[in-house]
């Protein structure tokens, strides 16, 4: 049986004669020439031939040289992991007798297809960082029920980017695995994703508006985390919304684009790779209120309701430097929590006052999906008016 190497090579014609060309798996694209000769009495049996282990000695020696520089993206060397028959970690594990469970893989297969290759899929290896994993898992909500997903299920997708990039650092692609750095969402040792009470609720947003803007500053910021308490929403999405999305017949609006915190480009929604490319949200009065209030002061239809001080769109770094100087104005304190925790308490309360099919359907996963067209997020504000008694509820 030929020994299974992360290359293979190819015979081409030179001056000097036939020589082998080896093709990495991580630069298919790219066959880079051994310089070693074919033996001329070879024709078919290549792994029998002299020269075939000169060559495959070169191709070692040479894939550590290539691979020290390499700008190979996640996509690029894990698109096939955990696959039995193309990953060569799953292999190794396999040939040491390693015992997976029946599901293991495919469970895992999910989570690189539905999780990990969407969000860092395109990112060099070498440049994912510890914080930027933790921060996606901060924010990462289930691609079947659009609520946050468990500790439990956080954890094994953030074990399985460790795989990943144990695998990359053992290829010698990156020097580190910065997913190490990250504590375990089940270790009882994190409290950033913590909701807030009801209490702190209604000592950041109280009902007298005066208070309110002593604590938020402007009107700006005081509807921006409005909405994402009310609405659920993340800071992309919020910073994303135009007031031309606000239907008011129906008291909400359909959201269909966030801002990328990184490059402040304007994109479609994080949930789109799962067919997701609207999202129905249902207003609660006092954040109509606000927002009739800033389009009386002249804010623009078209365009981002929501900008900085110097005219770009709010980035979540942004954004969170203001919760955080909020909050302590209103005397909360923060405990590691940030603003995506306003997201959290708002589906924690929903799941308390309504069936869980209700907050599915308000997280719009359940009722959305990429073959049906924008009308069914309108159909879906129309059925969802009585939620907004309970939205009312939460704000009051």
């Amino acid at each position: 049986m030929k020994r299974s190497h992360p290359f293979r090579f190819v015979k081409r014609n030179s001056k000097r004669g036939r020589i082998y060309y080896v093709i990495y798996d991580h630069d298919p694209a790219h066959p880079k020439a051994t310089g070693v000769l074919v033996d001329p009495a070879d024709k078919n049996r290549s792994f029998e031939a002299a020269g075939y282990d000169d060559a495959v000695a070169y191709a070692y020696a040479n894939l550590e040289v290539t691979r020290s520089g390499s700008q190979i993206t996640l996509r690029e060397f894990a698109q096939h992991f955990f696959d039995p028959e193309r990953c060569t970690w799953t292999r190794r594990m396999l040939r040491k007798e390693k015992r997976f469970h029946a599901s293991y893989l495919e469970a895992n297969r999910g989570r690189l297809k539905h999780y990990i290759l969407p969000r860092f899929g395109a990112v060099p290896l070498n440049l994912i960082s510890a914080k930027a994993i933790d921060e996606w898992l901060m924010d990462l909500d289930s691609v079947m029920k659009g609520i946050p997903l468990s500790p439990a299920s956080l954890d094994k997708l953030l074990v399985a980017i460790r795989k990943i990039l144990g695998e990359a650092k053992y290829q010698g692609y990156i020097k580190e695995n910065v997913a190490y750095e990250i504590a375990p969402f089940n270790s009882g040792n994190r409290q950033v994703r913590q909701p807030f009470t009801m209490q702190e609720i209604k000592t950041l947003f109280p009902e007298n508006f005066d208070d309110a803007l002593e604590i938020w500053q402007n009107l700006d910021w005081y509807a921006f985390f409005l909405m994402q308490w009310t609405c659920g929403l993340r800071p992309a999405e919020t910073a994303g919304f135009m007031l031309s999305d606000w239907i008011k017949e129906y008291h909400g609006a359909v959201i269909q684009r966030s801002v990328e915190t990184r490059t402040l480009e304007i994109k479609g929604l994080k949930t789109e790779h799962s067919g997701m490319t609207v999202k129905p949200v249902v207003f609660s009065e006092s954040l109509e209120k606000a927002l009739t209030m800033l389009e009386f002061r002249g804010a623009l239809q078209d365009d981002l309701l929501f900008r900085s001080i110097h005219g770009k769109p709010i980035g979540t770094d942004t954004s969170n430097k203001h919760f955080k100087a909020s909050a302590g104005r209103g005397g909360v304190e923060l405990h590691g929590r940030t603003q995506y925790c306003l997201r959290h308490t708002f589906y924690t309360e929903a799941l308390k006052r309504m069936p869980e099919k209700e907050v599915e359907k308000m997280a719009g996963h359940k009722s959305l999906r990429k073959e049906y067209d924008h009308r069914k997020g309108i159909d879906f504000l129309r059925a969802a008016q009585p939620l907004r008694d309970v939205i009312n509820e939460l704000s009051a």
